[in-house]
């Protein structure tokens, strides 16, 4: 289903150009819950935002579905993600501290027109699957910050992706809630059958749930990583 091949990305640097990513290649099954790991700073959000339409890789291609990316103008970036199925969450969560969990659920459905009564069914039903149910009127300032990231994944599953972008979902939670929200992604993938792309520094919590992946290198090379998830 997503298919990277030969990606190069480059940065200017005080003494030259820094290669982030070097010859990276990788294919990602339909449905599949995939790892992208490596320590901080080897390219692994570069990569994610390449993959998400953000960046532009220098040479390389992306295909999604058949679908060469790669190429497109990141000007519409918004709109072909929506047309291809992706949707992303980053770093921070970007909720708006202005909307309860419920309101920042029912945004993109609310930008895409969906009528409110259909948007703010959709919206309950997520943050039920998400266990927030009882949370869903509470403002960002008043919630933990894993029940931020399931508010976070619950407005990105709510307008049907096919393919979901987890940029270290885990990396600012305790250990205990982190493997909360794994086991909460591979549960939602279960259920939607969306294909799962996790960014993280934390390996040993991610290969909980995955079974292939990639190790990015400081170089910018990466190396395919292949393991059964442990049960």
């Amino acid at each position: 289903m997503i298919t990277v091949e030969h990606l190069c990305k480059s940065y200017n640097g005080p003494h030259g150009p820094i290669k982030v990513l070097n010859d990276v290649s990788f294919q990602v099954e339909r449905g599949e819950i995939f790892g992208i790991y490596g320590p901080s700073g080897v390219g692994k959000t570069t990569l994610l935002r390449c993959l998400s339409l953000l960046e532009k890789p220098d040479s390389g291609d992306i295909f999604i579905d058949g679908e060469k990316v790669s190429s497109l103008d990141g000007k519409n970036a918004g709109h072909l993600r929506l047309r291809l199925g992706l949707s992303v969450v980053f770093q921070g969560y970007n909720l708006l501290n202005s909307r309860t969990a419920l309101g920042n659920v029912m945004l993109p459905l609310e930008i895409r027109r969906v009528p409110k009564a259909e948007a703010r069914s959709k919206a309950k039903e997520l943050l039920k699957l998400t266990g927030l149910e009882s949370r869903q009127d509470f403002y960002p300032s008043s919630l933990s910050g894993g029940e931020k990231q399931r508010v976070a994944i619950a407005r990105a599953l709510v307008t049907e992706p096919r393919v979901l972008l987890l940029d270290e979902p885990t990396s600012a939670l305790d250990r205990e809630t982190a493997t909360s929200i794994l086991q909460l992604v591979e549960k939602l993938n279960r259920i939607y059958s969306v294909t799962v792309l996790i960014v993280t520094h934390q390996i040993e919590l991610a290969r909980s749930i995955t079974r292939r992946g990639i190790f990015m290198c400081p170089n910018g090379k990466s190396v395919e990583v292949k393991e059964d998830a442990v049960n």
